[in-house]
């Protein structure tokens, strides 16, 4: 068989099968191929999502728990004089610096993550 006859029957789907001599439909090993290739992908995903997402998950639960404490902590024992800013001797103002520096850090890096969890 010449090359350019080859070349046909592989244009048109056909391969030849070296063991048994007959011509095959090419397309079918393909999809055999690719049904294994995305099988072995869904599982390699899903294995990654079961390490990644409670890992997550866990690291935002951490990161609400932080926001939600910052304004709990001003003002907790503020009756009994315990309270954050008197055992820190902070001021007012140092105190606002120091939640808007935290605010602003924690801004700009979650809308990253936020962005890429989107995609």
């Amino acid at each position: 068989m010449s090359t350019t006859s080859v070349d046909k029957k592989l244009q048109r789907g056909y391969e030849n099968d070296v063991e048994t001599g007959k011509e095959t439909d090419a397309s079918s090993q393909v999809s055999s191929q690719d049904e294994i290739a995305l099988a072995s992908d869904k599982a390699l995903i899903r294995k990654q999502d079961l390490r990644i997402i409670p890992l997550c998950a866990g690291i935002y639960l951490l990161c609400y728990l932080d926001r939600s404490n910052i304004g709990n902590a001003k003002v907790l024992n503020a009756d009994t004089g315990n309270d954050l800013l008197t055992e820190t001797r902070m001021t007012e103002r140092e105190y606002t610096i120091a939640l808007m520096v935290f605010l602003i850090a924690y801004g700009l890096v979650s809308p990253r993550s936020s962005s890429r969890a989107s995609n």
